[in-house]
């Protein structure tokens, strides 16, 4: 099992740490983009993170839906950005297009590096849709991993 205090901020310990928690779970925190019109641009979700106990993102998926057929599309053009606003750190350089950072359900995109967010932290993800015309798009964001809960 990693040492989530060796994978704060991307860095990794020389000598392992000691771990501080007391409880490990699975978990999966969503952020839902409903409802968006082609061509809209800068929208944000924040996802707060359980203060209570650290979160290590290990897979990414996402899920788009037609709001008028309810059918499930692939991902049209589009860019979106994540960053950890309690750490100031960007996941990326710029805007991407989403599939270059999210697999499916039945794929899910898993991270070369799992991820982690210290609890009470904020993931924001940032979305601009590109398309040039088409129906309402529902999206769906999951980020799925570990929690990890703090001894007290």
């Amino acid at each position: 099992m990693p040492n989530p205090n060796n994978l704060r901020a991307g860095v990794q310990s020389q000598q392992p740490e000691t771990p501080a928690y007391a409880l490990v779970k699975f978990f999966s925190y969503p952020a839902e983009f409903d409802a968006i019109v082609f061509g809209t641009a800068g929208l944000l979700v924040n996802v707060a993170i359980n203060s209570q106990a650290d979160f290590l993102i290990q897979q990414l998926t996402l899920t788009v839906i037609d709001t008028v057929t309810f059918a499930s599309i692939a991902v049209p053009a589009s860019v979106l950005q994540l960053s950890d606003t309690s750490s100031s750190a960007a996941f990326m350089s710029g805007p991407t297009h989403p599939s270059n950072l999210f697999g499916t359900a039945a794929q899910p995109f898993i991270l070369p590096r799992p991820y982690l967010i210290a609890g009470g932290g904020v993931l924001q993800v940032s979305l601009a849709d590109k398309r040039g015309a088409g129906n309402p798009l529902t999206w769906y964001f999951n980020f799925i991993g570990k929690n990890y809960f703090k001894t007290t």
